[in-house]
């Protein structure tokens, strides 16, 4: 369902629009398993800030400053660049996704239940009281369903 981001915006810009994707509990259960049966999978670097539980924006703000001022304070030169994945989600191609875990030798079995858990997902639109034809979905994972992929080791 697309939902207006700012209503006092230009609502004929696709980039006015959010998607929202509705799942079904069984959906979200099955998730939940995967995700206590191969924690081990699931463990995400210290260093990393965005997409973890009980890391707010603040521990990135601090961390940065404690750096930037080591640095100014020995004179040295520092340079900043800073990423925004916020749509990375949105944009995860299934195939190499699943060649990445092989690769990193995650499990076969879990590799298997991820490539068909990804490989059956459809969805349609609803706009107002219309809806569309379902269609399959080859990127992305499910709104949700993010934290199944956002911490795994790839």
């Amino acid at each position: 369902m697309p939902i207006v981001k700012n209503k006092n915006g230009d609502i004929t810009s696709l980039d006015s629009y959010r998607g929202v994707t509705v799942n079904t509990c069984l959906s979200k259960l099955f998730e939940t398993g995967i995700m206590y049966t191969y924690e081990d999978y699931f463990r995400s670097s210290p260093l990393q800030f965005g997409f973890k539980q009980k890391m707010v924006c603040s521990h990135a703000i601090f961390l940065l400053r404690s750096v930037m001022g080591f640095y100014v304070s020995k004179g040295t030169t520092l340079n900043i660049a800073f990423l925004d994945l916020s749509k990375a989600f949105d944009k995860v191609i299934h195939n190499i996704l699943f060649q990445k875990l092989m690769q990193r030798n995650v499990l076969g079995v879990l590799v298997k239940l991820l490539h068909s858990w990804y490989g059956c997902c459809s969805a349609v639109v609803r706009w107002g009281h219309n809806i569309s034809c379902a269609f399959q979905i080859q990127c992305g994972v499910r709104h949700g369903g993010d934290g199944l992929l956002r911490n795994l080791k790839v």
